[in-house]
């Protein structure tokens, strides 16, 4: 129990809870997270969760992007499809997949960074600390092996109204 919302284990050891959808006031299950809240609290946030989620919301869309040279693919993927079931299934934005360089891979898809966000852009980076960082049109969520990953899951807890 978290904040008056009760987890449920899922396949392959993750979590779920059920949710007020806000359009017609039903409740659903949320997607499979890998982190309990409790787990993930450490995680340090920098500007408004809120905010972006506002900018999400508007657009409609957002890119989540990456650089493809960087270490840890899998941890990265596991990211990249947590937020993107989340956005899709849960609040109703459409997420778009994108590299931060023109390189063997990234054939076909936007080329975007957070430094040239011109549209909500979810950066997933690889960094010795997790953290989340917010400004402008940017998310950047940042951590090493598995912290990339509790870094998404927090992310994702703040947007659904678990945690602050």
């Amino acid at each position: 129990r978290y904040n008056g919302f009760m987890f449920f284990q899922g396949g392959g050891g993750a979590w779920f809870t059920y949710l007020k959808e806000a359009k017609t006031n039903t409740v659903v299950q949320t997607n499979l997270i890998h982190y309990l809240p409790s787990e993930v609290e450490e995680v340090k946030i920098e500007g408004s969760l809120d905010n972006f989620l506002m900018q999400m919301i508007v657009s409609r869309e957002a890119y989540i992007t990456f650089d493809p040279e960087q270490q840890n693919m899998g941890n990265l993927a596991i990211s990249a499809l947590e937020l993107s079931v989340s956005m899709k299934q849960i609040i109703g934005v459409l997420p778009i997949a994108a590299c931060t360089k023109n390189i063997t891979g990234c054939e076909g898809v936007a080329i975007k960074s957070c430094e040239n966000a011109d549209k909500p852009i979810i950066e997933l980076r690889y960094a010795e600390d997790a953290k989340i960082t917010q400004n402008s049109n940017c998310l950047l969520i940042e951590g090493k092996d598995k912290d990339l990953i509790k870094a998404t899951s927090r992310a994702i807890y703040g947007w659904y109204g678990i945690m602050n």
